[in-house]
């Protein structure tokens, strides 16, 4: 007996030591200083399965940030850091491992803005850097959007602006697909439903409850799973029945969460494992997600999910602003249209992404922000900036939850 304690103690011991093998592994925290000139913050974080980088640059009390991704997870990538400054225009040019190039970051009058909105703005001083850039024999990889459209029933498309990624948008009776030029149809109903109320992606399925009621009927008894990747259908049959009073919470750790309003419960839908479960009831309380946690509470009420972050210090200096998050970074959008990134909690140094939009359903994930616009789906990444998408005229009346979007 004391032998299979001694193992079990050795066990323990051993899973303690890989554990925190795997977090100083997975993690890293260090400053160092470059050519006697530079301070450097690097922070590495493997989150969704990359190897992140956030950096924060001191250099003559001028604070830039800004990420990177690399294929490894060394220490003090950063090599060399070329400076340039034209008017009241500075900018650094990180030179990473084998000498890499991937984008510079830029301080007018001494706040950080985004080289796309540089470039979008056709700032002149941003144009003189970059030739000297050029002229330095170092290659930023600048990719233009097309403004050529292709036609699809009411929709148009930017040609080529889009390879990354695959949206999808409600068309009443299903959903259109769209993946770079190509454009897909698959109707669901047989019946116009205008508000899109019952429909949410999960991952790479779209999950759409059937509408259609016969004469007998008014409870709903399937429900529709589309894989995206696989462009397969699949029609579940619902045990329990909801009613036309049901309505979907929300997507969390690629489940979606709904609730029927007139039984008072509350069920899971699990697409991959094409499962559905009872969570929730006026007994054992609702799923409720807050600041993109998932807790339990008493009653259910109609904005039980809310994708909208609470964050003090970034309302205390901006305030009242819409707040997401995505891995360690929030983006805060302001009343007037512009959107800001702070980067690993670096909130005295927020980065103008771009400004002057009506923005509309914001949703920022798999490292892409995507919005509407009056009649447009605009998408903005650090790769490829800010461009236009998809061009739909009903989106200037009806925006609510018309789109989605998943990288491929």
């Amino acid at each position: 007996m004391k032998y299979f304690k001694r193992i079990l103690v050795l066990v323990g011991i051993i899973v303690v030591i890989i554990n925190i093998s795997n977090w100083l592994h997975n993690n890293h925290d260090i400053n160092y200083t470059l050519n006697n000139e530079y301070k450097i913050n690097e922070v590495y974080k493997k989150e969704n399965r990359n190897n992140n980088y956030y950096f924060k640059v001191i250099n003559n009390k001028k604070i830039y940030v800004f990420t990177y991704k690399s294929k490894s997870n060394s220490k003090k990538i950063i090599t060399n850091i070329k400076k340039y400054k034209s008017d009241k225009l500075t900018c650094i040019l990180p030179i990473y491992k084998n000498n890499k190039v991937v984008d510079i970051y830029c301080l007018n009058n001494n706040s950080q803005v985004s080289s796309s909105y540089l470039k979008e703005s056709s700032n002149k001083y941003f144009n003189n850097i970059l030739n000297k850039v050029k002229k330095d024999k170092y290659r930023i990889e600048t990719i233009k959007y097309s403004d050529k459209v292709i036609k699809k029933d009411y929709i148009s498309i930017y040609k080529n602006n889009i390879k990354e990624y695959k949206y999808v948008i409600w068309f009443y009776k299903g959903i259109y697909i769209i993946d770079n030029n190509k454009v897909e149809k698959k109707q669901l109903l047989k019946k116009d439903k205008y508000n899109n109320e019952f429909s949410s992606l999960v991952n790479k399925y779209y999950i759409t409850i059937n509408t259609d009621l016969d004469k007998n009927s008014i409870e709903y008894k399937e429900i529709f799973l589309y894989d995206l990747i696989k462009n397969k259908i699949k029609t579940i049959n619902l045990e329990e029945k909801l009613s036309i009073n049901t309505y979907i919470n929300g997507v969390y750790k690629n489940n979606l969460y709904l609730t029927d309003n007139d039984t008072k419960k509350q069920y899971k839908i699990n697409p991959r494992k094409e499962e559905i479960i009872k969570i929730g009831d006026q007994n054992k309380g609702f799923k409720r997600l807050n600041n993109n946690k998932l807790i339990t509470v008493r009653k259910n009420k109609d904005n039980i999910f809310n994708y909208d972050v609470l964050n003090n210090n970034i309302s205390k200096k901006y305030g009242n602003v819409v707040i997401r998050k995505y891995n360690s970074n929030y983006y805060f959008k302001t009343k007037d249209g512009n959107l800001y990134q702070i980067i690993n909690n670096n909130y005295n140094n927020p980065i103008l992404l771009f400004k002057s939009f009506g923005i509309e359903e914001l949703k920022i994930k798999d490292d892409a922000i995507s919005f509407i616009s009056d009649n447009t789906i605009y998408t903005y990444t650090d790769k490829y900036g800010l461009r236009p998408i998809i061009i739909n005229n009903e989106m200037r009346y009806n925006n609510k939850n018309i789109y989605d979007y998943l990288k491929k």
